[in-house]
């Protein structure tokens, strides 16, 4: 399972029962553990764009160092 998919699809849902919880057992109401699922929901999400955001821009310097490497190495 790739990084993105398991950002994309997993973590939220994994955020959203550990907030829905966590809201519980702070309060005890029904509307705390919805307002906590929505929490955590909206914070794997920020999570999960910036490790994304990270990943990419590693892969695409990593791209640019190769792509340099092959220009030099070709003009000569």
């Amino acid at each position: 399972m790739s990084l993105s998919a398991l950002l994309g699809y997993l973590f939220p849902a994994f955020a959203m029962i550990f907030g829905a919880w966590l809201g519980t057992a702070l309060n005890g109401s029904e509307s705390a553990s919805a307002i906590g699922a929505i929490a955590g929901f909206l914070c794997a999400l920020t999570i999960a764009r910036i490790a994304i955001g990270l990943n990419s821009v590693s892969i695409q310097s990593n791209v640019s160092q190769q792509e340099f490497h092959h220009e030099r190495h070709s003009n000569h």
